[in-house]
């Protein structure tokens, strides 16, 4: 067994969230979690006389498999041709190289991988020229009834396999098999219950992984076990910090929430608004301590891990591929800024219909003169100079009283987003009117008002 297939999807997010229906996301979310996992098992099962091996890594979008070559090249060449089935429309690429040495296998099998990605795919389904075709995507129809909610629908191949998959392979993850817990099936489900229809598109991921593992490589003598066994400590750190910070959202008869992806050190995850901060807060203490509870047998990473959030306040309207991007974009932000040291996170709500890279959001909708009125981003601990996530959700608990200057804020920020020359008028004048020692700490730092006024538009109080 001196061979390593390897198999990687690429553009996961961009995947998933390639539909504004729920169902689909939701779909599409189990399909890349079950080619990694029941897929490939199921495979490997039904030929166990005809492959044997050791399965590496099957997680995250991800496989690694020590084989022989004859076994190799036929998984290569069959499971790929499942997938092309089974998943159609999902982007992947698959190599094998050969094992001289573990460290550089690794090495050498995420290079062909990272050149497979200009392979083009073929399609199975072919269209002909009189073929009914679906109407959301133009990809050639599957003639389909039973299920569409309201009618019958034309669907295409990749549509009609994410409908019929069950939604559940993130729930059965996480163990929710509580009969009266339901989950949310549509955007309406999710926001209902909160304000003025918004939704929050979380994305979460950790620090410095990179590196750690390029540390285990460079140490290990065994780095296929030693990679194998962090990766399954990071693994389950993530699932008990997300279960933990589950528990916080409280609900009548439908959850108001939504794991979309949930493998390794990512997570991506829809719910109402109001929820997003006080879960990512939790989610990223709890990382943290399951980290360091899990890794502290490790060399690389006795003190655990940090991770870093960002989250993208959207109405449920709003096209989830543009969130999706900037919920990642947010994240980013928040790795460059803590030195992907510390955990943190950054948070934007959505006014425009064109959304690009943050850096020019921040520059186009929150620059006053050289100022920026972004106050992010937030740290879970006391970080000297740093604002905390906890006194964030404070000060906005401040700024419910009736007496509050919310809309001195409001107006404050208008004035000076227009350059109308007003802001140090308007700041006197909150200054002079609201004297309470609370209310005063809040007036001073105007960079916050617009995070502020965020959540305020969000939060159910």
């Amino acid at each position: 067994m001196n061979y390593l297939y390897g198999l990687t999807i690429q553009g996961i997010q961009s995947y998933i969230f390639q539909t504004n229906n729920l169902r689909e996301i939701i779909g599409g979310s189990e399909l890349i979690e079950s080619i990694c996992t029941s897929y490939f098992t199921e495979f490997i099962g039904k030929k166990e006389n005809e492959i044997s091996g050791n399965i590496l890594l099957n997680a995250a979008g991800n496989i690694r498999f020590q084989t022989s070559m004859e076994c190799a090249q036929k998984i290569y060449k069959e499971f790929g041709w499942q997938l092309l089935q089974k998943a159609p429309g999902v982007p992947y690429s698959q190599a094998v190289v050969q094992i001289k040495s573990e460290r550089n296998a690794i090495l050498e099998i995420d290079e062909a991988l990272r050149i497979q990605r200009n392979v083009l795919q073929h399609k199975v389904d072919l269209n002909y020229m009189g073929r009914m075709l679906a109407r959301t995507t133009g990809d050639a129809a599957v003639n389909i009834s039973g299920y569409s909610d309201k009618k019958r629908q034309s669907l295409d191949a990749a549509t009609l396999n994410k409908f019929l998959l069950g939604g559940d392979a993130e729930l059965i993850k996480l163990k929710i098999s509580d009969p009266e817990v339901k989950f949310a099936k549509g955007f309406s489900d999710i926001a209902k219950g909160g304000k003025h229809s918004w939704l929050a598109l979380v994305h979460i991921d950790g620090n410095g992984m990179g590196n750690i593992i390029q540390k285990i490589l460079g140490d290990s003598d065994r780095p296929f076990n030693d990679l194998n066994d962090f990766s399954q400590a990071v693994e389950n750190s993530t699932i008990s910090a997300f279960k933990d910070a589950l528990k916080l959202i409280k609900y009548n008869s439908v959850l108001p929430f939504r794991p979309l992806v949930l493998g390794g050190d990512d997570v991506t995850a829809i719910m109402r608004a109001d929820l997003a901060l006080k879960f990512c807060e939790t989610y990223l203490q709890k990382f943290e301590y399951y980290t360091k509870q899990n890794l502290k047998e490790n060399e690389h990473a006795p003190d655990g891990l940090t991770a870093c959030a960002g989250i993208a306040f959207v109405k449920e309207k709003f096209p989830f591929h543009y969130s999706a991007h900037l919920a990642e974009e947010l994240c980013s932000h928040a790795k460059k800024e803590s030195n992907r040291k510390l955990s943190c996170l950054m948070f934007h709500r959505v006014q425009d219909s064109f959304i690009s890279d943050f850096d020019e959001i921040l520059e186009r909708e929150l620059t006053y003169g050289k100022e920026v009125l972004a106050g992010g981003p937030y740290f879970i601990n006391n970080v000297s100079g740093k604002p905390q996530i906890g006194k964030l959700l404070n000060d906005v608990k401040q700024l419910f009283e009736e007496d509050s200057p919310k809309n001195a804020m409001r107006e404050w920020v208008d004035a000076a987003l227009k350059g109308s020359g007003l802001e140090e008028t308007l700041k006197e004048r909150m200054e002079a009117k609201y004297d309470k020692p609370n209310f005063k700490d809040l007036i001073k730092d105007y960079h916050r008002y617009n995070d502020y006024l965020t959540l305020l538009s969000i939060s159910n109080g």
